[in-house]
């Protein structure tokens, strides 16, 4: 029996012009009305993810790729920091293409950045995302740090994660696409930190099992999520290199793909 689905959001649950269906949206109110967790997860901050639903949605938010989960409502659940120390050292990789998630939640910001954003790649990266933007002059040893961002090329943020891999072995990596600004970004976390892991402090605090956990995603940081659990799908949209060993969903994110594959299991 499926007790609680975890859904990440671009390229899954998002359509390509990022909305998400009102059919949709209605398909999983019903679903939580008949008992069964809805989690989503993603790469995205608070802020963002949130954005595409109303806070009276019941709805758990595992943000930034597992560092926070939060209620509707945006009450801090769980999170787990880079430190001070690593953070300030990673700034000094590329500091014009740099960006910090932090937890500014209650003062209005999410996101620190030391430079103003100068080319047009990094300037559509913070609009398309609608981050609160708190720019400084240095970082803070007050902030609580979620994650590091760099922004650029394919080759850039390659380039840049070789060099921090040689000085960072308690670090973990993933490239993807940027969405919608032709671009990619290399996001940076706490090896010990994944969508999974945060997702399996969730069903673990409502006693389900992982074999009663239902999961969707598209890209690299959804893998280790979809293979965790007990029914693990990867979108048709997603690249055919990720395909390999999952049940694909029968259709993509912009035909309901998500909502159609529920559908099959009669839960509501």
């Amino acid at each position: 029996m499926i007790k609680l689905i975890a859904i990440d959001l671009d390229g899954t649950l998002l359509t390509s012009d990022k909305r998400i269906p009102d059919e949709d949206k209605e398909y999983l109110s019903k679903l939580i009305d008949n008992g069964i967790k809805v989690v989503v997860s993603t790469g995205r901050d608070f802020f963002s993810a949130r954005e595409f639903f109303d806070k009276e949605d019941r709805i758990l938010y595992n943000t930034l790729s597992g560092n926070a989960i939060f209620d509707s409502f945006g009450n801090e659940l769980y999170s787990n920091h880079l430190s001070y120390e690593t953070v300030k050292k990673l700034s000094t990789y590329g500091i014009d293409n740099f960006i910090a998630h932090v937890n500014g939640y209650k003062d209005g910001y999410n996101t620190i950045m030391l430079r103003r954003p100068e080319t047009e790649t990094l300037k559509k990266y913070i609009s398309r995302y609608h981050f609160p933007v708190n720019f400084k002059d240095e970082l803070s040893e007050d902030e609580e740090y979620f994650s590091v961002i760099y922004v650029g090329t394919l080759d850039y943020v390659t380039e840049i994660m070789n060099k921090i891999k040689n000085d960072f072995s308690d670090l973990k990596f993933y490239i993807m696409p940027a969405t919608n600004v032709d671009s990619y970004m290399l996001e940076i976390v706490q090896a010990n930190i994944s969508k999974y892991s945060a997702l399996e402090k969730i069903f673990k605090t409502y006693g389900i099992s992982p074999e009663e956990v239902m999961a969707f995603g598209d890209e690299e940081n959804d893998i280790e999520m979809l293979n965790s659990v007990g029914h693990g799908y990867i979108m048709k949209n997603a690249r055919d290199s990720l395909k390999s060993g999952f049940d694909v969903t029968e259709f993509d994110n912009n035909n309901h793909g998500v909502v159609r594959t529920i559908e099959k299991w009669g839960l509501i």
